[in-house]
């Protein structure tokens, strides 16, 4: 059968797509979006704290997941756990104190993981710094925490390009706000920027 070039050379770069993994990364981002609706249901959030932060919770998720496991830290969490711990902490990075914020808490309280809530508000002030950094490069302005999850559509692409990068160097819990953050000002504003340039390369690529 003879075939024209634009349609070879599309029928090429179908053969390279992992389709497994396209697959693998689908279902995973579905039963996290799941699992952010039952914790939204379970303590009964309202719809405000789920429409605004419900679809980038979902992406933020396995960021999280991976800074913990980086750390080596024998932590008895799942993926729901984390969930609880990342809406906990959203809430009171905005100051919201709810019926179901204070049941959160009396949970995360019981099951013996309010100590990590700071780590991973260390964590998300840290992602908000490297978000904003890149939105600035590319004309986007974030000034506030909740604009980060306002801007969806320029999140979720540098959410996961951190992902990447986070499989690759191996920050954990710890590490990612410390590099940031820096002991000395000056050290960490020039990994910021070192780490939001690789972020924009990445994404030039992609």
């Amino acid at each position: 059968m003879i075939i024209n070039f634009d349609t070879y050379l599309l029928t090429e770069k179908v053969k390279q797509i992992d389709f497994e993994m396209l697959y693998e990364k689908a279902k995973t981002a579905y039963q996290h979006k799941a699992l952010v609706n039952k914790v939204v249901k379970d303590y009964k959030l309202n719809l405000y704290f789920a429409s605004t932060f419900g679809t980038a919770i979902t992406f933020l998720i396995p960021i999280i997941e991976k800074l913990f496991y980086n750390s080596g830290t024998p932590l008895n969490i799942g993926a729901y756990e984390i969930v609880l711990l990342i809406v906990f902490t959203i809430a009171e990075i905005i100051n919201i104190n709810s019926e179901g914020i204070q049941k959160l808490r009396e949970t995360l309280t019981e099951k013996g993981l309010i100590g990590l809530v700071q780590k991973i508000k260390d964590s998300l002030l840290s992602i908000h710094k490297i978000t904003a950094k890149v939105g600035e490069a590319i004309g986007k302005t974030m000034e506030r925490f909740i604009e980060m999850f306002g801007y969806v559509s320029i999140g979720i692409p540098i959410w996961q390009t951190l992902l990447e990068i986070t499989q690759q160097e191996g920050f954990d819990i710890d590490t990612l706000p410390q590099k940031i953050t820096g002991l000395a000002i000056g050290a960490g504003a020039f990994y910021l920027k070192n780490l939001v340039n690789r972020i924009i390369e990445i994404l030039s690529k992609k």
